[in-house]
């Protein structure tokens, strides 16, 4: 999550900004905080396709107002409604059965048409077509031919079958306000610039080794909550079993870069009910219009526009070490083709690359290993991490794994737990 004020109060997103509400944990942590949320009322569904901005609220319209060949109309409709069977059943696999711990859960929701690519799903279809799909599916943070059917099931799951605007939240003043909060709540506790080199576990208690500036430093704890990507909690925990520390190594991460801008008041304007835009064929996958969310009581949405697009999976790679300069250009140049009335009138442009934006479901991302080694008795050192989640990272799935862990440690030191984590999957932000 981050987020960077703009002019006159304005703000742009440059990461993960829509959030479960709701009884979610993630909800509970910006409650916690005193922050404002919105709910999401605008289109989330529009689409730029041969140069032109679409915007109905059910995507099953587009087969049929689209500018597209009848072979192209065709295939849309028949992948459309294979996609939609396929996210209406993974809706209903995401009941937690009778009886069913959530460790069986996961592993349930993990195995979930898990034994094919997206990309196996769409060969065949005409080239237009296909990227219509694949830059959906780019919200994981990956390719088509790396996520899984069932990942992607749950992307379009939450876009198709979705809930009202109510499930879903935007933070007002932007999502950065989030961990800025948090952070400034441990004060000196929390140590910024350190790099921890190792976790060694002992019988007794927990060592961590890290640098600050030029020194090596070590403290010791009872407890350690280890919350950082799979890949550097399989390197710096150096007492992990094996066979634990490469199931983690194997978690498969998306990169993502990420534009955000303000603009001047320019008044309304014809797409200010417009939220997501898909773009399939733009230098960017998804382009979003968070100030449709700061509505007032009249249901006008200001007239400084707050606008975020992003790169997801190849493209991302691709731009990964580019200066942001020439991202800007590339960037602003699509987005002042989708949105015309912006053109000039733009007064906060800020950049961000994300090398590991998203833990994404692929082929053999067992990790069950990993779950029952963090849930061993008498452990030390608890892992919190997005990539939990059976379907693909979200900021609720790490906000519920760090609860999970905070529970446990509470348990190890003979507290009372102050909070339940929540066992429902949450929907794809």
């Amino acid at each position: 999550m981050a987020s960077a004020p703009g002019p006159d109060g304005s703000f742009v997103n440059l990461g993960a900004h829509l959030l479960t509400g709701g009884s979610s944990n993630i909800a509970g942590l910006v409650a916690a905080s005193g922050l404002t949320t919105l709910a999401v009322p605008g289109v989330k569904s529009a689409l730029w396709f041969d140069g032109a901005l679409y915007k109905h609220r059910r995507a099953e319209v587009y087969p049929f107002v689209l500018p597209l060949s009848l072979r192209e109309r065709w295939a849309m409709v028949r992948a459309g409604a294979r996609i939609r069977l396929l996210a209406e059943s993974w809706r209903r696999a995401q009941r937690l059965r009778s009886g069913e711990e959530v460790g069986q859960y996961r592993r349930r929701l993990r195995g979930f048409r898990a034994d094919r690519t997206f990309a196996q799903l769409l060969d065949g279809l005409p080239d237009r077509v296909a990227a219509v799909f694949a830059t959906a599916a780019r919200r994981s943070s990956g390719e088509a031919d790396e996520l899984t059917v069932g990942g992607a099931a749950a992307i379009f799951g939450a876009l198709w079958v979705g809930s009202a605007s109510e499930s879903v939240r935007n933070v007002s003043g932007g999502a950065g306000l989030l961990g800025e909060h948090w952070r400034g709540a441990l004060g000196s506790r929390a140590v910024l610039g350190a790099r921890v080199t190792e976790i060694r576990e002992d019988e007794d208690r927990v060592v961590i080794t890290y640098t600050a500036g030029d020194r090596e430093r070590s403290v010791t704890a009872r407890q350690v909550i280890v919350a950082v990507t799979a890949h550097s909690a399989a390197r710096i925990v150096s007492t992990m079993r094996a066979d634990v520390a490469d199931r983690l190594s194997g978690v498969r991460y998306g990169s993502f870069v990420c534009m955000g801008l303000a603009t001047r008041d320019i008044g309304a304007v014809g797409w200010d009910d417009i939220y997501a835009v898909s773009t399939p064929g733009l230098a960017f996958d998804m382009l979003f219009h968070h100030s449709s969310s700061s509505r007032d009581p009249s249901g006008g949405v200001p007239g400084r526009k707050s606008l975020m697009c992003y790169a997801g999976g190849a493209r991302a790679r691709a731009l990964l070490g580019m200066p942001d300069a020439e991202v800007r250009s590339r960037f602003l140049a699509d987005v002042e083709r989708v949105l015309p009335e912006v053109r000039g009138a733009i007064e906060l442009v800020e950049i961000r690359q994300w090398p590991e934006g998203n833990s994404l479901p692929s082929r053999g991302n067992d990790l069950a290993a990993v779950e029952h080694w963090n849930a061993r008795p008498g452990g030390r050192v608890h892992l919190a991490g997005d990539y939990f989640a059976p379907l693909g990272g979200t900021a609720d799935a790490a906000a519920t794994s760090g609860v999970a862990a905070a529970q446990a440690v509470l348990l190890a030191l003979g507290r009372r737990p102050v909070a339940a984590p929540a066992t429902r999957l949450p929907d794809q932000g």
